[in-house]
Parts: C-alpha cells; structure tokens; sequence
C-alpha cells in the first residue's frame, strides 16, 4: 500500500517550490477566516440551513464563510495574489459563497469550492494554479492514505455535502466536484476495485456519470437514490439511511431504497 500512496503523491513530488510555498498561504488564508469573530454563527447557520451536517464536520472540514462585507484587507497583501484563487484584483471570488478548502495528499489546501444556494452556479470552482476543478484532484485526499490502507467501502459522491455526511457518520467518502471523471481521477479510483461504490446523483448528469463510471470503473459499484436527487437529500427523506448504506459493507447486500445500476 506504500508504494501505491507513493504514486499518489507523485503529482506533488514534482511540483516546484513556488506551488508548495502557494498551498502554505493557502492554508494561511483558511486560517485567517476561521479567527474572524463571526465565525461559529455562520458556521451555526449553515448547519442549519444544510440539514444533517452538524458544526463540527464544517469545522473539520476547514469550511468558512466569505461574508459579503469582509473586506479584502482582512488578508495581508501577499495573500491576495490571483494566483491563489480567493482573490480577483479588489474583491474576493467567493463573497457572499460557503467555502469547502480542497486539499491535497498533504492536507494542504490546494484550491476552493464555493457554494451559494440562490446562484445560478451554486457551486464555484477556483481556478488558481495548484487544483483545476474536476480534472486533477478528489475532495478528500487528504484521506485517501487511511482509505487505501483500509478494508471498508469507498463511497463516491458528486457533492461535497454528500460526502461530508457518509463521513460524519462512519463511511469512507470522496468527491467528484462534478460528474465527470478524469483519467487522473480514474487511475485513483481504479485503485479501490471492488471497494468502490459510486454514487451519481438520480438526474441527467448523473446517468451520464453512473454510465461512465460502469465503463472505466469495471470492479466499481454504481448506485443511484430511488428516493431522492443524492445522499444529501435521501438522509432528509429517510431518517435511517445509515442503516440502509451500511448494508453494501457487506459485498453482494443492497438497499431496496438503492438501485443498482
């Protein structure tokens, strides 16, 4: 299992010294919004808004809130470069969004998804150097040697809410940021084999998604929601999915609130 996380982390090994010192002020900048005084209300309220995500998983997380009235000077001048993704010129990219930090093998941040409920592009991918949304990196890799040293399921989710609650609540889970897979982000999950469940939202995008990974991932399971859009949504219908999803820790068991694709 070594040498397989040493291959993961090829991608980084060769990256030079101006990208690592890029994901040390990134981690800087995550820190500065976590000391912001209202830090845990918005936490609270997001919590709350989402639904079965409790406050300590956003702070496990590294979320954070860019309010709408923070001005770009909370961050010293050397962290509002272009080229880390918060910034663009004298605005932040994500204001008024919910920010989940991307984080390498490392756990060093290595870009950020901003979600905004009332937009028409809820989610918002950064596109600093480092992290290309979709095609370089999974949410949650700073897991991904625990999940390769493990024997347990690998849930793989379009959303990071999704993925956060399967973790919050004991399963081993990674996200897509989207649904498409990358070759990269293939040869990661190929990894897992059997192990493997994905788990593409039930609409268009999804199905493309769930047809995809039946092509590239030939040991993966693939299984959509009969009841709702994604596992975000399916916990709000059924209080005991926990229960129903812990039944594919056991290979050939299903749910009936599952289909198998």
């Amino acid at each position: 299992m070594s040498n397989i996380f040493a291959e993961l982390q090829m991608q980084i090994n060769v990256e030079n010294n101006s990208m690592q010192d890029a994901r040390k002020q990134m981690n800087e900048i995550v820190r500065i919004f976590k000391l912001q005084n209202n830090y845990m209300e918005q936490l609270s309220y997001f919590a709350e808004l989402r639904k079965g995500i409790s406050v300590n998983t956003l702070i496990m997380a590294d979320a954070f809130m860019v309010d709408l009235d923070y001005p770009v000077i909370i961050l010293p001048e050397e962290l509002r470069h272009d080229s880390l993704g918060m910034c663009r010129g004298n605005s932040f990219v994500y204001a008024g969004r919910f920010v989940y930090p991307v984080k390498d093998v490392r756990g060093d941040v290595a870009g950020w998804c901003g979600y905004d409920k009332f937009e028409d592009i809820k989610y918002l991918d950064s596109k600093n150097y480092g992290y290309k949304a979709k095609y370089s990196m999974l949410y949650g890799m700073e897991y991904m040697k625990n999940y390769y040293s493990n024997t347990a399921p690998i849930f793989i989710t379009e959303g990071i809410v999704c993925a956060l609650w399967l973790r919050q609540n004991g399963f081993n889970a990674l996200a897509l940021c989207g649904s498409y897979l990358s070759t990269y982000v293939i040869a990661i999950l190929r990894r897992f084999g059997k192990r493997c469940i994905v788990v593409p939202d039930s609409d268009d995008a999804g199905n493309k998604l769930a047809e995809m990974s039946k092509r590239y991932l030939k040991d993966a399971r693939v299984i959509q929601s009969r009841i709702a859009k994604d596992i975000d949504d399916s916990q709000k219908v059924h209080k005991n999915l926990v229960q129903e999803l812990l039944l594919y820790t056991t290979p050939f068991r299903s749910s009936k609130y599952f289909k198998d694709v």
